[in-house]
């Protein structure tokens, strides 16, 4: 079953239907919700759950606090994952990279367990494609070869680096090393297009773009405790 395309037609053509309802103005990342529970419930003969506690990440959290969860699961022999997905929306509220790098990273734990992972996005044209544009999308890299987080343009695997050699991609995950010091972070994720739904648009329409995220092949890690400590240190000896 190839679940990145049945999410991105089956969520795109839900979202399409509730434009034409004039639903619009309902439109957040709890109404996809809907579309991708119902799409993974009845393909999985109804082993799919909502807000599933993310057993990696909760059990290397310290401290206080509500421990993570994956938006969507669907169970093999239980307590086996088989499917995750992580979805967003950029509407009145913009989505922020910091957030779209943690959901990749949530997943990748999950895919590197055996899990089949999937990232949905969903916007207006106008959102999104300003999102795609944001230089920030492709922080870290060289400006001669600019290598955004997530390839939008084209369906090939794209390896995306989040350190350590990469320091500013490595910053951006720093708030999360003192909640995960314990955990081994990878240091690369790769990720794979679908089309989106609609492949075309107008500026004011609404797309849904979805991309399959996968462990590498030679998965290799770095310490969350030993980069925090590395930015400890940069922080207590900046001017």
């Amino acid at each position: 079953m190839d679940y990145a395309k049945l999410l991105a037609r089956g969520v795109g053509a839900w979202v399409q239907y509730e434009w034409a309802c004039d639903h619009s103005g309902l439109f957040s990342e709890k109404n996809l919700a809907q579309p991708i529970g119902h799409i993974l419930a009845g393909q999985s003969k109804n082993r799919a759950r909502a807000e599933y506690t993310h057993t990696i990440l909760a059990s290397h959290m310290k401290g206080r606090g509500k421990r993570p969860a994956v938006d969507f699961v669907v169970f093999g022999e239980y307590p086996k994952v088989e499917i995750a997905v992580e979805s967003k929306w950029f509407g009145k509220t913009d989505v922020t990279i910091e957030d779209i790098v943690w959901d990749l990273v949530r997943l990748e734990l999950l895919a590197n367990d055996g899990a089949e992972c999937f990232f949905v996005l969903g916007g207006t044209r106008r959102s999104l494609d300003k999102l795609f544009a944001d230089k920030d999308f492709a922080k870290g890299t060289s400006n001669r070869r600019p290598c955004p987080f997530l390839r939008h343009d084209n369906n090939i695997l794209h390896p995306i680096s989040i350190g350590p050699i990469d320091r500013r991609k490595l910053g951006i995950l720093q708030p999360m090393y003192t909640k995960y010091p314990d955990l081994k972070f990878p240091t690369n994720i790769v990720t794979r297009r679908t089309a989106p739904f609609p492949e075309m648009t107008t500026i004011d329409g609404y797309q849904v773009y979805v991309w399959k995220i996968s462990s590498a092949q030679n998965r290799k890690t770095f310490s969350a405790r030993r980069a925090s400590r590395i930015f400890s240190v940069e922080d207590a000896t900046r001017p």
